[in-house]
């Protein structure tokens, strides 16, 4: 078995370690449903705001995968596998918000009720590495969400946007690990982004984009949004002498369900998802796509601003990419 087969048996075989505290911590407070239902389905709210349920998840100890993801810098992560999340619907959250607070305060007692609530297959699902012949895409799986808010009627005047708001908070991925011809390690390659956090949202607005804001002009009103993190890397190194076998890293985000009065500029956050993709995977030029061993993760989720605050101007994560930057490295 050549050196390539072998590091791509060993991957193979390596299963994730025990869930850290982090993780513990968070499937004893859980307590919402759990829905397996069709992409954008309807769901009925859970009996406590900010819950969530989980089944049981599967424990492993193979302390090759604790050094891979250590090499990965996402050891101990916490996350949940399950199909859909909800956020049960509940009174507007009373938490502290940086900036004008008899604004922020105005804005937040518009809004009587607010659900959050993912609608696709992102954690537990694996993200994909696919071979377009130059090099490999890496593809996170979608991560798709919809909120709702309820208003009071005199307030449903089309003075509030309902809307999502998004940062990605780190991003050590994908990177790519190259061997030379000898099955020597030989370099990395990586695209990092100018400076972190950053808002993902569009250059001349604060929310994700226009598809993810809606005015509120009735007494509820529901919002979506949609994303599918991705990058690409080249099968050689640029002298020729190293060759893509193994993809690291990852990506985190924060996304915020919020509420922006247009008459005073307040932007105020109801709910939010930190949330995670894992990068580590197998990867070969012979093979359609490569071996996946990292899964979406939700690491935290609640009412209000939650690790940040929503970063409302700036550079955007899209203009903000830097040059792939080629470096030496040893295994």
């Amino acid at each position: 078995m050549s050196g390539s087969e072998g590091r791509k048996e060993r991957l193979r075989e390596e299963q994730f370690p025990q869930r850290g505290a982090a993780q513990n911590k968070m499937l004893q407070t859980a307590s919402a449903d759990t829905k397996v239902a069709n992409a954008r389905g309807n769901a009925q709210p859970a009996s406590a705001p900010g819950a969530l349920q989980a089944p049981p998840l599967p424990v492993f100890g193979n302390q090759a995968m604790l050094r891979l993801q250590r090499k990965c810098g996402t050891g101990g992560a916490a996350g949940v596998r399950v199909s859909n999340l909800d956020f049960a619907s509940g009174p507007a959250p009373r938490e502290p918000f940086p900036g004008n607070q008899s604004r922020v305060r105005k804005a937040r007692a518009s809004v009587s009720d607010s659900s959050m609530r993912m609608t696709s297959q992102f954690v537990g699902a694996q993200p994909t590495f696919s071979n377009w012949g130059g090099g490999v895409l890496c593809k996170s799986p979608p991560f798709e969400l919809t909120g709702q808010i309820s208003v009071p009627s005199a307030m449903a005047n089309g003075d509030l946007t309902v809307g999502f708001m998004q940062a990605l908070v780190g991003c050590t991925g994908p990177k790519g690990q190259y061997w030379d011809a000898n099955d020597v390690a030989y370099m990395t390659a990586f695209a990092p982004y100018a400076s972190l956090p950053i808002r993902d949202a569009e250059p001349n607005g604060v929310f994700y984009g226009p598809e993810a804001q809606k005015v509120a002009d009735s007494p509820s009103v529901s919002v979506s949004m949609a994303d599918q993190p991705h990058s690409s890397l080249s099968w050689t190194t640029p002298d020729k002498k190293g060759k893509l076998q193994r993809v690291v890293g990852e990506n985190q985000f924060v996304t915020w369900l919020v509420v922006k009065s247009d008459s005073t500029g307040a932007v105020d956050p109801l709910r939010y998802f930190a949330w995670r993709i894992g990068w580590s995977a197998g990867v070969d030029e012979s093979q359609p796509a490569g071996t996946p061993f990292e899964f979406g993760m939700i690491t935290d989720f609640g009412e209000g601003s939650g690790p940040l605050a929503p970063i409302r101007s700036g550079p955007v994560a899209n203009d903000s990419v830097l040059p792939t930057q080629w470096q030496p490295w040893t295994e």
